[in-house]
């Protein structure tokens, strides 16, 4: 309503209004800022103009008793948020919070409400002729400071330590390297002088020392061999008692019982919310449904998703629709 009026009161709460914010010079960034319409809160405008009530008359089709009984509901509902968190947000409108005094202070959106007038109207930067003579002078002497700099500084001379290290890389170089396979040939060869070592020399007649001597010494290869890890002890899995299973199940039962839905409407007769469902399904919008619980107030929900995350991301894909420009997510147990 505020884009066709500068004025819209909610009939005992407070009167939203708009006024026009000039185009502007911001000097300190140089940009030309464009004009908009900012909104102010009056707490003392509560007088009901009929402005408000028309609105809900033509849009939810209700009668002007039932559509102030329903204004009235959800200024309850809204200062029941306010004491509860003490704050309340209205989409591209502003916040509403509640001061330690128990007033409610309105902070405006910084952008202004959407005006059809002034959309697509940006800002751009535009800086005085002196600022850039003076900011390219100022660089350019910098950049000769710098070079004037840079043409008097004398060569640099390496240090004592740069010597040295140098020194020190150039005598590594002449030291001799040994090959990686004369290493390798000295080891085979070293080994096969162990094993002519320890071959009997009389293998026609052996003495007692000669076995002794030829016997491989099974100590001393335990201690080079690794040891073989030993096997891990067999575990036993007890089946599940049937009743502690049947408890698990009924858990995630009562668990998954949780949905989360959209809330189109609420605090509606059952007739009106039933037209409204078949006017959505008209129009091409088939997963909607009418929930009544436990007495409760009716509501017109659409989708039904797992968890709330779920619920919101669907939301914010369809925020563009005007059907769910006021829709918000709510828990269903069904």
């Amino acid at each position: 309503m505020l884009l066709d009026n500068d004025c819209v009161i909610v009939p005992g709460f407070g009167g939203f209004m708009a006024h026009h914010v000039d185009a502007r010079y911001d000097e300190n960034d140089g940009s030309f800022l464009p004009p908009l319409r900012s909104i102010g809160f009056n707490p003392q405008l509560t007088m009901n103009d009929s402005l408000l009530v028309q609105s809900y008359i033509e849009a939810y089709d209700l009668s002007y008793p039932e559509a102030l009984k329903r204004i009235e509901d959800e200024v309850n509902e809204i200062r029941q948020t306010l004491e509860n968190k003490g704050v309340y947000e209205m989409t591209d409108v502003g916040v509403l919070r509640l001061n330690d005094e128990g007033n409610i202070v309105f902070q405006p959106c910084e952008a202004g409400i959407l005006t059809p007038s002034l959309y697509g109207l940006s800002n751009f930067n535009m800086r005085p002729l002196a600022y850039e003579a003076e900011h390219a002078a100022q660089t350019k002497a910098v950049v000769e400071e710098v070079k004037e700099e840079q043409e008097k500084k004398p060569e640099a001379q390496p240090t004592l330590n740069e010597v040295l290290l140098q020194n020190e890389e150039e005598d590594k170089k002449q030291h001799l390297v040994i090959p990686m396979t004369w290493v390798r040939n000295a080891v085979a060869v070293a080994a096969v002088i162990l094993a002519f070592f320890l071959i009997p020399t009389q293998i026609s007649r052996p003495t007692r020392e000669a076995l002794r001597m030829s016997s491989i010494d099974t100590g001393l290869l335990e201690k080079v061999m690794p040891k073989l890890p030993k096997a891990a002890p067999t575990v036993q899995l007890k089946a599940q008692p049937a009743e502690s299973a049947h408890a698990a199940v009924k858990a995630d039962d009562k668990a998954s019982a949780t949905r989360y839905s959209l809330v189109l409407a609420s605090r509606v007769t059952r007739a009106n919310a039933e037209d409204f469902v078949k006017k959505l399904k008209a129009s091409g919008i088939d997963d909607v449904r009418v929930f009544q619980k436990n007495g409760k107030a009716t509501k017109v929900l659409y989708g039904s998703y797992a968890s709330r995350e779920e619920a919101q991301k669907q939301l914010n894909l369809l925020q563009g629709r005007q059907v769910f420009e006021q829709a918000w997510v709510t828990a269903v147990n069904e």
